[in-house]
């Protein structure tokens, strides 16, 4: 497949030569990788070319190079170079630098399907020197787009960086958190009942109610951030009685 076309497009090969060609199309896979090129040297001739002999590609104002992740080699333009710097190939991000190498930014996955949105965690592992990166991305963990990645990377190569990993505000708090918390509470009410007896005794039917007391235990954990908890309760009904005598039967019953 086809994703885009480009026009006076300079490809430089590791043998050290160039060539320049008036139009060139950039080959992605069905993943949306760019994976190859296709220089269109006349109307009826065509040359293809594998990654594996180009170095990098210069695109009008854009320029790509070839990386390697995880065996496998990628045409990526870059879109920030810098301490940290980010790549693009197709709609997939990658980020660099020397500490930890070149790494896949992943999409979110639910139920089977993959979104728009990018992962938290690797992007927090590379801005662990930078304290506001930290805060801005996880501000923003539930959704990260391509924008909010480049915010962070330019925040990330403006930043006066620490020697130690630093973490977000909210993280510390999350952390020093008790473990659990324990709320008491009492309830009073009114419990109201509708009975029939129609299989006893036809047209026997009865609507009555009754106080109701009781106490509720609720145990908030730290478990998905304080999102789950638990409720125990305990109700007492005060007893209530129901006589009944229809069609020469008799019903007593208790509540």
């Amino acid at each position: 497949m086809f994703a885009q076309k480009n026009n006076t497009t300079t490809i430089y090969f590791k043998d050290g030569t160039s060539k320049q060609f008036d139009k060139v199309n950039f080959l992605n896979n069905v993943e949306d990788y760019i994976v190859g090129l296709e220089a269109k040297i006349d109307s009826n001739k065509k040359l293809n070319f594998n990654l594996t002999e180009v170095l990098s590609v210069n695109e009008k104002n854009r320029h790509y190079t070839v990386k390697q992740s995880e065996k496998n080699l990628y045409l990526c333009q870059e879109v920030i170079i810098g301490n940290l710097s980010l790549y693009k190939s197709g709609d997939h991000y990658f980020l660099e630098n020397e500490e930890h190498g070149f790494k896949e930014i992943s999409k979110v996955e639910l139920d089977g399907i993959t979104l728009n949105k990018y992962n938290y965690s690797t992007l927090s592992v590379f801005v662990n020197k930078c304290k506001k990166a930290q805060e801005e991305a996880y501000n923003k963990n539930s959704s990260i787009t391509p924008s909010v990645i480049k915010s962070i990377v330019s925040t990330y190569n403006s930043c006066h960086l620490s020697e130690d990993t630093q973490f977000a505000a909210n993280v510390i708090k999350l952390a020093n958190d008790q473990s659990e918390i324990i709320e008491i509470g009492i309830n009073i009410g009114y419990s109201f009942s509708n009975t029939s007896f129609d299989k006893l005794s036809p047209d026997a039917s009865n609507s009555y109610g009754t106080p109701v007391i009781g106490a509720q235990v609720y145990f908030n954990t730290n478990i998905l951030e304080k999102s789950l908890g638990f409720l125990f309760l305990v109700d007492y009904s005060f007893p209530s009685e129901f006589n009944s005598s229809e069609n020469n039967i008799h019903l007593k019953t208790k509540l």
